[in-house]
């Protein structure tokens, strides 16, 4: 009997042995982007305060995006058209009650894309955004936020203004 159960604390040691590390935007990395592509499940990302002008993917990863509370702005403007953030699918990945991958302490402004003029939650993905205000996006559907088939989307204390739906480009 002592088999089985050896080898299923060798699995949770194993499961366990990456520790969550924090990320830093731009400290430690250049962009959102390239701390994610550095990421690994269950790792935070912080983006300090400033305004931002980039596009990111959470590529599937289970984290967390993070700004600091009314400081951290991505802005849409001259930036090729698309959503700002792409948030897919991490499984069903679930830390403190928050489905990961997490958006949150950020405001994305004026941006424009076919589909979720701001986020994009791709299909399946199962993600919370929260303390986020999405403001002056556009796109033919979904004006700051689009959530693909089968997505669950928790919004949490967000706010959405001056976002306009069926008009693009902007």
């Amino acid at each position: 009997m002592a088999r089985p159960l050896t080898v299923i604390l060798v699995a949770l040691l194993a499961s366990l042995s990456h520790a969550q590390q924090v990320l830093r935007v731009p400290e430690q990395y250049g962009s959102i982007q390239a701390a994610i592509n550095a990421a690994s499940d269950l790792d935070t990302i912080i983006v300090q305060s400033g305004v931002y002008s980039e596009t990111f993917n959470t590529l599937g990863k289970a984290i967390r995006v993070t700004g600091t509370v009314g400081g951290t702005i991505i802005d849409g403007s001259g930036l090729p058209s698309g959503a700002i953030a792409t948030l897919g699918d991490a499984g069903d990945v679930e830390l403190f009650g928050e489905n990961l991958p997490v958006l949150a302490n950020i405001t994305i402004r004026d941006s424009s894309a076919p589909l979720g003029g701001a986020v994009l939650v791709e299909s399946g993905a199962n993600v919370t955004v929260r303390d986020v205000t999405l403001t002056g996006n556009a796109a033919p559907s979904g004006g700051a936020l689009a959530a693909g088939f089968g997505s669950e989307v928790r919004l949490l204390r967000c706010d959405f203004n001056n976002n306009d739906a069926g008009c693009w480009p902007r």
